[in-house]
């Protein structure tokens, strides 16, 4: 296993050497912008750089355009190497010493430069290795600045080292050099040698794809003994299995999606093979969720940055959960992830005291709710085939030898008797959705749970972990480096997205410090890159598609064939790299059973992704996006004229301004957030950088940025999508055969022409008929020509689709008959604007008799087609209520202006429908009757008693209905319980309603509830009915036997409440609430008091305790003026006073029993309870809080 580790350590180490080092005028700078006068940023003159508009605007158009190709660099020193190659040509380079990141930003119409010194990098490649190895050089490369100090120093130790090299311009510093004197420089007479220079560039260049730590992670790991399970799976012959439970799945996924997951479970190494636009992110996303259940930590990662951006904001879009990731890639300083972690160790933050019994018990109502739901499930299927086999089993049974319409009397009664399918098979998917919100939930409490465990348990470690993202100095970066927890960190933040070339630089090589590492787009990642990734890694999900584009490389055959000679002929077939990623390494060393490929198609419109299906996927796609529309409203061929000179085509790049310029025209009044992305892309990278040139030159930055526009080739979109693209295949008639050789490649034909959504445009000079009949292209061309034409359906004989066909003509609808859909032939398709729906004719006898099967309905509802199942039985007794139901699904929702603050109505009204058109849809009438509630009466707990409320709705003095609420658990749960009565023939009139309402109000100035929670007793289904409208839900259900008595029904309800922590207040009904502080009397150490103009309203007093390092704590506030934010600001002050205080180990608290919110206050900052007994016989409860060292 050594000799493959080896292998690939020699490889990575060639490709670092064959990559071109980066000088200032390599063709890997693509702008470079030199400072001509003083150093002003680097020695702190200045924050920001001014730049001239067209500067700025040239580079954030650039930085755009190619966002997935280039960054902004600054560079500061230089090294002007002259030196003769090997092949005799005399040679100068210009190498900058230092980099810097560096943005643009806009302040006031204006533009400067700003230069992140945090990201400093010395290019030690740049530098000779006498220099590097110098002991003087080495302690001062690390200094806090560069500066006049700095360059001296400098030149010093270059003179020492290399004493030939000139160094003495150094000493100018901060004066810099120009490009005028660089370039007057290169131009001089030639004469071997070394000078170095002061200099300032800020410059455009290419993202690097290699770095030295990488490779000195990889000579860690070839003398390491200790190598990850995955490595061991694929070099060492582990058997790859694993034993995992499955956690919360939060999505609905296809069978493929669920597959991989279970995959995930089951081995240590599997594969996800995810074709073009089949859910890849999604499935990754979904995957990192259920490892999250399970208390799991997940590192994804990518070459493509965009691909990792796509992942954490459907983590964040879909899953609701804010702070789950961290992506270095996005945010290279840690901004978000400094300022999270200032927040949740500071005294703002709020503990939620969340114990793991609570997440059992969320995860078993999950199960409780999904087990029901696969119940109902089988009663919906059971409801299918009862309404597909009615209609049978009348014509051959009951009504053999009836009448027609004696069978349509029988039909009609049984249309109105019976619930609609349609409005089952809602509810259906209305289950779902609450299943989806419930495991979401549960996947807060958990992320919750690990953040709240890890403070408690790495509270000191996570503080080292902020200083360590703070420091700037390098030696202190790396001393705190040293003493960094990541099991405690990856406990906080369980979810990295981190870039595969910048996971070493943000994490340590530390054997499975991740449970498991999911590969993203991994056909372009090299073999040796990864390698150090995955011994981070319990467990490896490999993501991508080997149809599409591997990584590039510049090794030759030869020498990668003479570094297998040390390799075991036996292990010989493990050891490959130019042109195999590990995608494609995983997916032939493993079990086929090992790997799940995706299958459903949900990006691009059929015409667009129906040759890549055909010609690459060999039709193994399910394409859910195919509609009833033309070819070429999808798919346009553009010919010109054009010519391609100098590796350019002219012609085609001003036919494709033209277009772009005509969509930004149409969508100018549009909002940014529906205006077409539009992305240009050629095989080809001289027409590439003609086409960015024009782009830079003709459209304005809020055009490029409002339509997201980027240009390049097919490396740079994979991973990508746009609304629209405009491919330019540049050749012409004259084009030499090796050109159309490389535009053949089907990894590079397969990624170009499935980029786009909606529409793709291909913009071409030669005529297709002079291709090689056999060559892609050709077959691409030909397939749109001749092969691929309208589809518009199947017709029928089938009467009743026939029939309900030609009734929604007759309302002015468009249909088509038997249209297939991934292999699903849709009985009726109709359409209003851009909605579709199929309709399910279920029970007619004839080709068309059959119900689709769940999974189906689901597959299709993921196209955007939603399935209405329509039984023959329900229209022949009621067409009007089912085309009322149709039509229902057509109408677009009509959207309410919310109602302002002000037009609220203040007290709870039952509202009573108004006279309005007869409804499309039959639904069941209930008759309310309006009460006039004259009085309400309400009482609450004031000041220290017991926590409480109730509520009584009166008409004179007759009481109708009442409410009432007690504390659940008063030793530590923040939980209430409540119970309600009305007047039993007065039930379900709305006053249960107006009940809940006053409970809610009293509950909004009682945030620190967890939740709340109510017993139903006997058949109670109206009470538990409008409980669970207003947001409760079954958790238990059972008999309950009395002796004496019948057995009975007992239900229990529970809401879970969001806990929203108390806000410090320093005013009051509009009047300044005043402090007034006294230290050192002589009964107390501190006395906080709160003024309310000249009235005392809460006071806290910290005095002496019988110990030498305890403070006994007094508290007291005006029960008006309870749950205002008064209290949070007393806590405050006492925690300011506690952290002056060093020599005070613990604050203690006594609480009497009855006094539930000053107990639920100091539980919430931390005190705990302690047991204790007074000499007078009064038990009041000990609270302490031991404070930290």
């Amino acid at each position: 296993m050594q000799s493959i580790l080896s292998f690939y350590k020699n490889i990575y180490e060639q490709e670092l050497n064959q990559s071109k080092m980066m000088h200032l005028y390599s063709s890997r700078v693509l702008k470079r912008y030199f400072i001509s006068k003083k150093e002003e940023l680097l020695n702190n003159q200045h924050p920001y750089l001014p730049l001239g508009d067209a500067v700025g605007e040239e580079i954030i158009k650039t930085l755009e355009l190619k966002s997935n190709e280039v960054t902004l660099k600054y560079f500061s020193l230089a090294r002007i190497s002259r030196f003769v190659t090997l092949n005799k040509y005399e040679s100068t380079r210009v190498y900058p010493l230092f980099s810097f990141d560096a943005t643009v930003i806009t302040k006031e119409g204006e533009y400067y430069l700003y230069i992140d010194q945090s990201t400093r990098q010395f290019l030690k490649n740049n530098v000779p290795q006498k220099i590097v190895n110098n002991r003087e050089f080495k302690k001062i490369k690390h200094a806090e600045q560069i500066d006049f100090h700095f360059a001296s120093k400098l030149t010093e130790v270059i003179q020492k080292a290399t004493p030939k090299a000139d160094a003495d311009e150094l000493m100018m510093f901060p004066t810099l050099w120009s490009d005028r004197k660089f370039k007057g420089a290169i131009k001089k007479e030639f004469e071997v040698g070394d000078q170095y220079v002061p200099a300032g560039v800020f410059a455009i260049v290419e993202k690097e794809n290699n770095s030295f730590t990488t490779l000195n992670e990889l000579n860690i790991l070839e003398q390491s003994q200790d190598l990850s399970a995955p490595l061991a799976t694929l070099f060492n012959g582990l058997e790859n299995k694993s034993d995992e439970k499955k956690g919360i799945i939060c999505e609905e996924l296809n069978a493929s999606q669920y597959n991989a997951i279970i995959n995930s479970n089951e081995k240590i190494v599997s594969v996800v093979s995810g074709p073009p636009g089949t859910g890849k992110s999604f499935t990754i996303a979904n995957l990192a969720a259920e490892k999250v259940s399970k208390g799991k930590s997940i590192l994804i990662t990518s070459k493509n940055k965009e691909a990792l951006n796509v992942i954490e904001e459907k983590i964040k879009g879909q899953l609701g959960i804010k702070n789950l990731c961290v992506n270095p890639s996005q945010d290279e300083n840690f901004s978000w992830m400094k300022d999270h972690l200032d927040y949740v160790l500071g005294r703002r933050y709020k503990r939620k005291k969340i114990e793991f019994r609570q997440i059992e018990a969320a995860f078993e109502r999950f199960q409780q709710m999904h087990d029901v739901h696969l119940r109902k499930e089988a009663d919906l299927m059971q409801q299918f085939r009862r309404e597909r086999d009615y209609a049978s089993s009348l014509n051959h049974g009951l009504a053999k030898y009836s009448t027609p319409a004696f069978r349509n009397r029988i039909f009609a009664y049984r249309g109105k008797s019976t619930i609609p399918i349609w409005e089952s098979l809602d509810a259906y998917y209305k289950r779902i959705g609450k299943i989806r919100k419930k495991a979401i939930s549960s996947l807060h409490l958990v992320n919750s749970f690990m953040l709240e465990d890890g403070l408690n348990q790495y509270r000191r470690e996570l503080r080292a972990y902020l200083s360590f993202l703070r420091a700037r100095e390098h030696e202190r970066k790396e001393k705190l480096s040293k003493k960094i927890n990541y099991d405690a960190v990856l406990k906080a933040f369980p979810v990295w997205l981190v870039r595969a070339n910048d996971v070493s630089r943000v994490l340590p090589l530390k054997k499975e410090a991740f449970d498991i590492l999911i590969i993203d787009e991994a056909s372009q990642c090299d073999i040796p890159s990864v390698l150090p990734l995955i011994q981070r890694a319990k467990k490896v999900v490999i993501v991508g598609d080997t149809k599409q584009l591997t990584h590039i490389s510049f090794i030759s055959k030869a020498f990668e064939r003479a570094s297998k000679a040390q390799v075991p002929d036996d292990l010989k077939h493990l050891c490959q790299h130019r042109d195999r990623s590990i995608l494609h390494l995983v997916q032939d060393h493993l079990d086929p059973q090992d790997r799940v490929q995706l299958n459903e198609h949900f990006r691009s419109q059929f015409p667009i992704i129906a040759f890549s299906n055909q010609q690459f996927y060999n039709e193994r796609l399910d394409i859910l996006t195919k509609r009833p529309i033309s070819v070429a409203e999808h798919v346009q061929f553009v010919k010109t004229n054009g010519k391609r000179v100098n590796g350019a085509n002219e012609e085609e790049a001003k036919a494709i301004l033209d277009k772009i310029q005509a969509i930004i025209i149409a969508e100018k009044d549009l909002p940014n957030a529906l205006k077409t992305s539009i992305g240009i892309l050629s095989p080809f990278r001289k027409q590439v950088d003609f086409l960015f040139e024009q782009l830079v030159e003709t459209f304005k930055i809020n055009e490029i940025k409002a339509h997201k526009i980027i240009v390049g080739t097919a490396f740079t979109f994979q991973g990508n999508e746009r609304d629209i693209m405009l491919l330019s295949f540049c050749l012409d008639n004259e084009a030499l055969g090796g050109s159309f050789t490389f535009l053949n490649r089907k990894d590079v034909f397969n990624v170009s022409i499935t980029r786009a959504r909606n529409v793709q445009y291909i913009y071409h000079s030669f005529d297709p008929s002079r291709l090689k009949t056999d060559s892609t292209i050709a077959n691409f061309f030909r397939f749109y020509d001749k092969n691929l034409e309208d589809d518009l359906g199947r017709e029928t004989i089938d009467e009743f689709c026939l029939e309900v066909a030609e009734l929604l003509n007759n309302k002015g609808l468009k249909t088509w008959t038997n249209f297939n859909v991934s292999g699903v032939s849709i009985d009726l398709l109709t359409q209003v604007d851009d909605q579709f729906i199929g309709i399910d004719l279920i029970g007619f006898e004839g080709e068309m008799e059959d119900y689709y099967s769940l999974e189906r309905y689901k597959m299709i509802e993921r196209g955007k087609i939603k399935l209405f199942p329509l039984p023959y039985p329900l229209w022949m007794g009621d067409r009007e209520l089912c085309l009322a139901a149709i039509t229902n699904l057509l109408a677009p929702p009509v959207e309410e202006a919310p109602i302002k603050e002000e037009e609220k109505p203040i007290e709870p009204v039952i509202k009573v429908a108004k006279k309005t058109e007869k409804p499309l849809v039959k639904k069941a009438k209930r008759k309310y009757v309006r009460f006039s509630i004259d009085k309400i009466e309400t009482q609450r707990s004031s000041g220290s008693d017991s926590d409480w409320f109730s509520v009584k709705l009166m008409i004179g003095n007759t009481k109708y209905a009442e409410l009432w609420t007690t504390i659940n658990d008063k030793e530590s749960k923040l939980t209430l319980s409540f119970g309600f009565n009305v007047v039993k023939r007065h039930s379900y009139k709305g006053l249960e309603v107006m009940l809940l309402q006053e409970l809610n109000a009293w509950l909004a100035n009682r945030p620190f509830y967890t939740e709340i929670t109510t017993t139903l007793y006997g058949e109670s289904k109206g009470d538990q009915i409008i409980l669970e409208a207003n947001g409760f839900e079954e958790i238990s259900r059972k008999t309950v036997q009395s002796e004496g008595y019948e057995p009975y029904l007992q239900v229990q309800m529970r809401k879970p409440l969001t806990y929203q922590p108390g806000r410090a207040i320093t005013k009051l009904m509009g009047e300044t609430v005043y402090l007034k502080t006294t230290n050192r009397t002589k009964h107390a150490l501190v006395t906080f008091e709160l003024f309310l103009k000249d009235t005392q309203i809460g006071s806290l007093i910290v005095s002496k305790s019988g110990s030498r390092n305890e403070a006994k704590i007094s508290f007291q506030l005006n029960h008006n003026f309870y749950n205002f934010g008064l209290e949070e600001r007393l806590m405050e002050e006492l925690h300011d006073w506690v952290e002056s205080r060093r020599t005070i180990k613990q604050l203690v608290v006594h609480i009497y029993m009855e006094d539930t919110t000053s107990r639920i206050l100091f539980q919430n900052y931390g005190f705990k309870r302690r047991e204790t007994t007074l000499a007078n016989n009064i038990t009041p409860m000990r609270f302490v809080k031991v404070l930290p060292k």
